[in-house]
């Protein structure tokens, strides 16, 4: 424990020390990947909760169907986790990066106008 506070009080001393300009890159770049991130979390996870939230809904409205409702939540949980990293690749992280490069470009031409 005292060595990742350590780390940490570490980490923050140096980011105190950079110019404003890099301080501020570095600001923007931290937010466009904590976004990239959580949305890539809410797509890897959220497919997963539904399903489980749906079947335990469905195994408790109706129990002679818990084992077949089971066996299909656990096919369709396994599918989504062997192909979203494709789906993930293909579809969503191209339109992310083209929106939070734009973005990125936007600041960086407000500050070195300034």
């Amino acid at each position: 424990m005292i060595a990742i506070a350590a780390l940490w009080i570490l980490g923050r001393y140096r980011l105190r020390r950079l110019n404003p300009v890099v301080s501020a890159f570095y600001r923007a770049e931290v937010k466009r990947r904590r976004n990239i991130e959580l949305t890539r979390g809410a797509f890897k996870a959220g497919p997963v909760v539904l399903t489980v939230v749906a079947v335990l809904l469905l195994a408790t409205s109706n129990p002679d169907w818990t084992l077949p409702l089971l066996v299909g939540g656990t096919i369709v949980t396994g599918t989504w986790l062997a192909t979203w990293r494709r789906l993930w690749r293909r579809t969503m992280a191209p339109k992310l990066d083209k929106r939070q490069m734009a973005a990125l470009r936007a600041f960086f031409a407000v500050r070195t106008a300034v």
